[in-house]
C-alpha cells in the first residue's frame, strides 16, 4: 500500500490529518502498535506546522511485507538552521546535539521541545534529513548518528518506520527517561561524540565541555555515553566531572561505554560513577 498527500500549512491541524487520511488505513493493527503512530504523525505534523515557516507539507505512506514508513516532509526554513538561530549556535551540527539532549524548542510558550527526542526513541528507524545534515537513530543500535551529505534536503524530511509486528509498548520509552511515577522528563542520554565539531577534532577544552552540559541543569540524571570517544582531555573531563558536579549537586551524572584511557581522565577529577 502506498499513499502520498499534500498539504497547505496554513490550512490544516495535526488531528484533522491523522484522523481523516491516515488512521483509517491502520485499522489491521494492535492498539499498542496504533499508539506510536498516534504520537509520532501529530509530533511530526504539529511541528511542520508551528516552526517550519513552510508552506506546503507532503505526507508519503508505504506499509509492505509487515513494515511500515511514513515520510513527512515540508519546505520551510529547516530544523536544523531553526534551532541553530534561535540558540545561537555557530553551526547546524550543534543544532543537532541540543535536540538529542531534550527540551529544546523555539516556542517555550508552545511547546515542551519533547516531541522530536521521544519520537526519535519509538520507532524501529527514525531519520532526519535537512540542508545538508542527516540525524539518524535505530532501536536496534544503541548511539544516533549525524552524517554530512552531499546533497541537500530542502525545508525538513523526517521519516519513521516500525514493525507492524513491534511488541513494545509507547509508555516503555517514556518510562527509560523519567525517574518518578508522575513520568516527568527528567532523565536524558547523550552521545558525547556529537560535541565534535567534525571527526578529527579531540574533546580536551571546556568550551567543549560547557558545549556539552548546556541546559542540561533542567535534568535530574545525565547519562553521558562514550562510545567511539577514545580519549578526552583534562580540561574537558575536570569541567564535566568536577566543575559542573559543584555547580550543580542535584544533578546526578551518569557514564556508559567508557573506554579504558577514557576511565583514566575521569578517574582523575575524583569522580566516581
Amino acid at each position: 500500500m502506498k499513499l502520498t498527500k499534500t498539504y497547505n500549512l496554513s490550512d490544516i491541524s495535526e488531528e484533522e490529518v491523522w484522523s481523516r487520511d491516515f488512521q483509517p488505513l491502520f485499522q489491521d493493527l494492535a492498539r499498542t502498535v496504533l499508539e506510536f503512530w498516534s504520537y509520532g504523525f501529530a509530533e511530526m505534523v504539529n511541528n511542520c506546522i508551528d516552526h517550519s515557516e513552510g508552506r506546503v507539507l507532503t505526507i508519503s505512506l508505504s506499509r509492505d511485507a509487515g513494515v511500515t514508513e511514513i515520510e513527512i516532509k515540508d519546505d520551510g526554513v529547516g530544523i536544523f538552521k531553526k534551532v541553530q538561530e534561535a540558540a545561537g549556535l555557530w553551526n547546524e551540527m550543534l543544532a543537532v546535539l541540543e535536540l538529542v539532549k531534550g527540551k529544546f524548542t523555539t516556542s517555550p510558550e508552545e511547546h515542551t521541545g519533547q516531541g522530536i527526542f521521544f519520537t526519535s526513541r519509538m520507532f524501529d528507524e527514525f531519520t532526519i534529513r535537512s540542508g545538508n545534515l542527516l540525524f539518524s537513530h535505530r532501536f536496534d543500535q544503541p548511539n544516533d548518528w549525524v552524517v554530512e551529505e552531499q546533497e541537500l534536503t530542502e525545508g525538513t524530511c523526517v521519516v519513521m518506520k516500525l514493525s507492524d509486528n513491534t511488541t513494545r509498548r509507547t509508555h516503555e520509552v517514556f518510562d527509560c527517561y523519567t525517574l518518578d511515577i508522575e513520568y516527568y522528563f527528567d532523565r536524558t542520554l547523550i552521545p558525547v561524540y556529537l560535541v565534535r565539531y567534525g571527526s578529527d577534532e579531540n574533546l580536551v577544552s571546556r568550551s567543549q565541555a560547557k558545549r556539552l552540559l548546556n541546559r542540561l541543569s533542567a535534568f535530574k540524571e545525565i547519562v553521558l555515553d562514550f562510545h567511539a570517544v577514545d580519549s578526552i582531555g583534562h580540561s574537558f573531563a575536570d569541567e564535566i566531572f568536577r566543575v559542573y558536579r559543584v555547580k550543580n549537586p542535584d544533578v546526578v551524572i551518569k557514564t556508559i561505554n567508557v573506554g579504558e584511557q577514557v576511565q583514566k581522565m575521569i578517574s582523575r577529577t575524583g569522580f566516581n560513577s
